[in-house]
């Protein structure tokens, strides 16, 4: 039984760094989308905004 106790005690151990392992990785990931989704956000937004105001000088020229 104390063997069975020990080894529940470094599994727990194990998992925890484990745990902390994917939580870190998951959190850096996580700050990676973001920073694409915003960067992405920010593009899309500027090119979108620009093709409007060159769109919109065009129909006033003609």
């Amino acid at each position: 039984m104390p063997e069975k106790d020990q080894i529940t005690s470094e599994s727990v151990s194990v998992s925890r760094d484990r745990r902390l392992k994917e939580l870190f990785i998951y959190g850096l990931i996580f700050l990676f989308a973001t920073a694409v989704a915003i960067a992405g956000m920010t593009y899309y937004l500027t090119n979108v905004r620009a093709q409007q105001l060159i769109w919109l000088n065009r129909r006033r020229a003609h």
